[in-house]
């Protein structure tokens, strides 16, 4: 009589053996780890392109606020030199010689190959004798052309050639910077701009502003 009741209350209370199987289980964490790794994958892929678009902004500002600087520096020189390379570093150089403050000022460009930066540094000529020469400047990093071979088209500093037919001698100084950016997601950025020297009075590269020569 016990055992009937017990089987009475067993057939009213299933022990629950017929729920989720094995095979059930396996195929919903399958479906959930294709789930994720979908996922994951977007995000990284988001993350992967918000890096790159930050690293090129980065290089393009930095580039923009330099040719900005140069610009008015390089428009009212009265004369540029040829562009160069150190035999001692290798680093590449030009020398820009400005009038218009009433003092004549020296501005010797470089871009340094070992700290990968477009540097600066100026002097002064007073009475025929070069004051001295201020520390260097930066003016824009990540700079990784700075080994380019004379001729090549990353050259960092060139002298155009005249155009045919052109009714001005204005010297002029085309300057390319390439510039590598960001760290896990890196990002490389070509910049050149040609700038107009408008007081100068010849085509010919000057030889003014060589006091202190290219190191």
């Amino acid at each position: 009589m016990i055992a009937a009741a017990m089987r009475r209350v067993r057939d009213r209370h299933p022990s629950g053996d017929d729920g989720t199987t094995l095979m059930e289980l396996i195929v919903g964490m399958a479906i959930m780890v294709v789930f994720m790794a979908i996922f994951t994958g977007a995000i990284v892929m988001m993350t992967q392109t918000g890096n790159k678009v930050e690293a090129v902004s980065l290089s393009a500002s930095q580039n923009g606020q330099a040719f900005q600087r140069l610009d008015k520096t390089v428009r009212y020189a009265v004369g540029i030199t040829a562009p160069g390379t150190s035999s001692t570093s290798g680093d590449w150089y030009v020398e820009l010689d400005t009038t218009n403050t009433g003092t004549e000022v020296c501005t010797q460009l470089r871009v340094d190959k070992t700290t990968k930066q477009l540097q600066q540094r100026k002097w002064s000529i007073i009475n025929q004798a070069a004051t001295a020469a201020s520390s260097w400047a930066p003016m824009t990093d990540n700079i990784t052309n700075g080994s380019a071979a004379s001729g090549s088209s990353t050259t960092p500093f060139t002298i155009p050639a005249a155009a045919n037919g052109a009714s001005t001698n204005f010297q002029r100084l085309t300057i390319t910077l390439v510039a590598t950016s960001g760290n896990s997601q890196t990002s490389t950025l070509q910049t050149q701009m040609t700038f107009t020297a408008l007081n100068s009075t010849t085509a010919t590269p000057s030889t003014s502003c060589q006091q202190w020569g290219r190191p």
